[in-house]
């Protein structure tokens, strides 16, 4: 959950910024950066502050954001503070109030102009009409966000002043070459190696006596141990299981289609130019230049109008009605006489014309035959979703309320508290993934008791009864005595053979061949690979890649390489590509290392910014906010101090 925060919260590189800006600020929320130290911030840091308010307000839009990314999937303030995700939400806040109170007495801070020139290129805020920054557009797109200028043009200045710190610190920084040369040589040098397996005897395994049977049994108690789990009946309700049952008559469609006409009629569209006209003189001068063949746009010059440009449009946006009605009498390439409007007088050239149409009844039944059935169908869902839940708050049967209802009740297979269940692959966490209120309604019942009707999603809703409940046990010892006697036999073999193992490479680390080791002990044929790429080798050998290229040459090593089997291995020889090859490889990995050297740089700079301005964080205000009681958290009324 807390990755998820960390990528709202973190700052982004500002061109990428600016592309979102509007949906990072609903990440970040309101925020006054000039707030005064007070009991009343969850965050302190220098002159800046993040009040109860404030962080209520992040921690909703972070809440909503993070359930429409879960297909609705949700937690509560409870179960968020239960994992201390509230104090890791305090501790990168703090991070980002210290820097940017580090850059303040740095005296890092955007110019005004610079907020200025970055809000003109918000495309929200720009006017559709004139293509430019407008003030009164900018302040409608904030209010509708409940957003105010200042939080956004301060939130503005703190990316910018930090964007420009980045690119400062970083700006021709480059990597040492003897770095890119060493990694280069590294990631292109070649090993041989040789191995050989130590295998069990599987004609001679070790046999338990019971004795060792009722050790390995209790000593392996937490693992053998099934926990808790519950066995309940769910009924669900959704629109789709009324929908065939609605019935719509041909009348019913006809009166839908004639009270949905205006919206299913598609209106006649035009494209035209108009040009305005200061006076009635310059417009009839208008009209015979644009009837003689001129351009709209020298004709509007020579006689101080102003071209505006309809591609496709219905009468409905044309500003002017007037305008509107006159230009929609016209014939297509037919240049108007002035036309006075409700704004004004202007000129009229006429383009193409597409006629409207209307849909027939038959084209558009289907459609209206669907759309009635849903509506119906979520109508009919409501009823019997509150029939269930008076029913069922009155103390009436469970199943027979159901079955009187038409509904059905389908049992759950036993489920543990974080919503595993048990399969023939083992445990699955299906439910817990895809119906976490399923889960948590289970494990808040009593044997016999049922749920209320609770919302499932997708306007969907469900309601459950308590079967049973089986408290969490181990099985009996002799029930899975086969199961013991191979896991025994198994942990016996593993200490076994891995002593095996580690006397034969010591005996080679001492000088002896691998081969001749290999064939005193009996252990399997010596293998070769040669050539053997380290790339290759992450991708297919795993672990085993990882020892073979640490090892140094002529090191034997040993390794557990399945459930009874180890290898012995030793590393035969190195082989270093040709001195072009790792200069062309260095070339390329040196910008790559100096990114990873500027991270590492940013790194520190936010390090040195929490040191310095030391950040105070009030996890209880965080509580208050949340609405969780403080008894629930052991966070105290004391301020914590990343």
């Amino acid at each position: 959950m807390i990755s998820i925060f960390r990528e709202f919260t973190k700052s982004k590189v500002f061109t990428l910024l600016m592309g979102l800006l509007i949906a990072s600020f609903a990440v970040f929320g309101l925020r006054d950066v000039f707030n005064g130290v007070g009991t009343n911030n969850v965050v302190t840091a220098g002159n800046r502050g993040i009040t109860v308010a404030e962080f209520k307000t992040m921690f909703d839009r972070y809440k909503q954001q993070y359930a429409q990314e879960h297909n609705g999937q949700g937690f509560t303030n409870e179960e968020f503070v239960a994992q201390k995700q509230h104090t890791q939400m305090l501790d990168q806040l703090a991070g980002q109030e210290a820097l940017a109170a580090w850059f303040d007495k740095q005296g890092i801070i955007a110019s005004a102009k610079l907020v200025v020139d970055q809000l003109s290129q918000v495309p929200i805020f720009v006017n559709p009409a004139t293509g430019r920054f407008d003030k009164t557009t900018y302040q409608q797109a904030l209010a509708q966000r409940q957003l105010d200028s200042k939080t956004v043009e301060e939130q503005i200045a703190d990316e910018i002043a930090k964007q420009q710190f980045s690119n400062a610190a970083v700006a021709g920084l480059k990597s040492p070459r003897i770095y890119a040369l060493t990694e280069a040589a590294l990631g292109a040098q070649t090993r041989d190696f040789s191995f050989t397996i130590v295998q069990p005897d599987m004609n001679a395994l070790p046999q338990p006596t019971d004795a060792d049977i009722a050790a390995f049994y209790k000593s392996h108690l937490d693992i053998l141990t099934v926990p808790e789990t519950r066995k309940a009946e769910m009924v669900v309700l959704s629109p789709q299981q009324f929908e065939a049952s609605v019935q719509v008559s041909d009348a019913e469609l006809r009166k839908a289609y004639e009270a949905q006409l205006p919206t299913l009629r598609v209106p006649e569209t035009r494209s035209f130019v108009e040009v305005t006209a200061p006076d009635m003189a310059a417009a009839n001068a208008i009209s015979a230049a644009l009837k003689a063949g001129q351009s709209p746009d020298v004709v509007a010059k020579a006689n101080k109008g102003t071209v505006i440009t309809y591609d496709n449009k219905p009468q409905s946006s044309v500003s002017d009605a007037r305008l509107g009605d006159a230009a929609f009498k016209m014939q297509s390439g037919q240049v108007s006489g002035p036309i006075q409007g409700d704004l004004g007088i202007a000129v009229v050239r006429m383009g193409n014309i597409t006629i409207g149409s209307t849909p027939s009844f038959e084209s558009v039944k289907p459609k209206l035959l669907a759309d009635l059935r849903t509506e119906r169908a979520k109508d009919q869902l409501n009823k019997v979703s509150h029939q269930l839940a008076d029913a069922l708050n009155a103390g009436q049967d469970f199943d027979a309320t159901v079955q009187k209802l038409g509904l059905k009740a389908t049992p759950l297979p036993d489920m543990t508290q974080d919503g595993r269940v048990m399969t023939q692959q083992g445990w699955n966490q299906e439910y817990q993934q895809r119906f976490p209120q399923v889960v948590k309604a289970i494990y808040a019942l009593q044997p016999g008791a049922v749920s209320e009707v609770e919302e499932f999603g997708d306007g969907q809703y469900f309601a459950l009864k308590l079967i049973s409940v089986k408290p969490a046990a181990a099985p009996p010892m002799e029930a899975i005595r086969g199961d013991l006697v191979k896991g025994w036999q198994i942990q016996k073999l593993q200490v076994s053979l891995g002593d095996t193992a580690q006397k034969a490479a010591d005996r080679v680390n001492k000088g002896e061949p691998l081969a001749k080791v290999a064939a005193d002990m009996k252990l399997l044929p010596v293998k070769t690979m040669a050539n053997l790429d380290r790339n290759k080798a992450q991708q297919t050998m795993g672990q085993m890649a990882g020892r073979i290229f640490y090892a140094k040459p002529g090191e034997a090593f040993q390794m557990q390489v399945g459930q009874a089997a180890f290898l012995v291995g030793r590393v035969d020889a190195t082989h270093l590509p040709d001195a072009n090859t790792i200069n062309t490889q260095a070339a390329v990995i040196r910008p790559q290392m100096a990114r990873s050297f500027a991270g590492d740089m940013f790194t520190l700079t936010q390090t040195t910014a929490r040191n310095t301005i030391k950040p105070k964080m009030y996890p209880s205000l965080a509580l208050q906010a949340l609405g969780v009681s403080a008894a629930d958290s052991k966070d105290g009324d004391t301020p914590k101090k990343p």
